[in-house]
């Protein structure tokens, strides 16, 4: 074997081990081994006319890519984080799990909500913040209500602080059923690319 058939062969294994990455270890190395095989000891012509007959290295890749089981493919665990259930669980936890278990039950959805992968940064923000900004305008609200004095007419266009506690705690709740529906929504879409 000559130089310039060293030179051909070796560029054309290379691309052929780069167009295979990917697929699974056993797979590429059989593929490359057979296509050095093929190539050994062939003059610069006949390695130029069997390299032709072999074929672009990119329409290999894709034909044993279609016939071979990919290694690239994300753990079960991360997959797990974006099937049906999961997201249906995590979206109903926000929805509904401050009522199932007060605060607890919120959180275990946000956290769900934070690993996985359905949703975007930004729609992670916004479902974290939406109950602690709706609870901070309850208080205030609450803060900002009096309570009649001793023997004070009740005024009743005027919230007491029990109509603001319970009018807030309502608010909340209907947040969250908002947000976790809004999740639902927007998780119907295809998983984000990282």
């Amino acid at each position: 074997m000559t130089d310039r058939t060293t030179e051909v062969v070796t560029n054309y294994l290379r691309e052929l081990n780069d167009a295979l990455h990917g697929l699974d270890d056993a797979v590429r190395r059989d593929i490359v081994d057979g296509a050095r095989e093929e190539l050994h000891g062939l003059t610069p012509a006949e390695a130029q006319q069997r390299i032709a007959a072999l074929g672009d290295p990119a329409f290999i890749a894709s034909e044993a890519s279609d016939a071979s089981p990919v290694t690239t493919a994300r753990p079960a665990a991360e997959s797990a984080r974006e099937g049906t259930g999961y997201v249906v669980t995590a979206s109903l936890l926000v929805a509904l799990g401050g009522v199932i278990v007060p605060v607890l039950g919120w959180l275990a959805g946000l956290i769900m909500v934070w690993m996985s992968r359905q949703w975007w940064r930004w729609e992670k923000v916004v479902a974290s913040l939406v109950a602690p900004v709706v609870s901070v305008l309850a208080i205030v609200l609450l803060l900002s209500s009096g309570s009649p004095e001793r023997g004070e007419a009740v005024n009743p266009l005027v919230p007491t602080a029990f109509d603001v506690w319970w009018s807030g705690a309502l608010l909340v709740i209907v947040a969250n059923l908002g947000v976790g529906m809004w999740l639902l929504w927007r998780a119907r879409r295809t998983p984000r690319p990282l």
